[in-house]
């Protein structure tokens, strides 16, 4: 499979972005990804998620068992 990169900007829509690397992943796929200051703004306002750029682990993004992003 061949390989994708998402850039996740700070526009609005975090969900969208999230979902698009699930489902990428789902079909196998590698998934490098990229976020700007901005975008961790975004992502604590609409999905309550606080980004560490510094220490940013991807998994964050990815939903707990419940379906819930971590």
């Amino acid at each position: 499979m061949s390989n994708v990169v998402v850039a996740m900007t700070g526009a609005s829509g975090a969900i969208y972005a999230v979902r698009l690397i699930e489902v990428l992943m789902a079909a196998g796929r590698t998934v490098h990804l990229t976020i700007s200051a901005s975008a961790a703004q975004v992502l604590k306002h609409e999905l309550g998620l606080k980004i560490d750029l510094e220490n940013f682990d991807p998994t964050e993004l990815l939903p707990d068992p419940a379906g819930q992003p971590d």
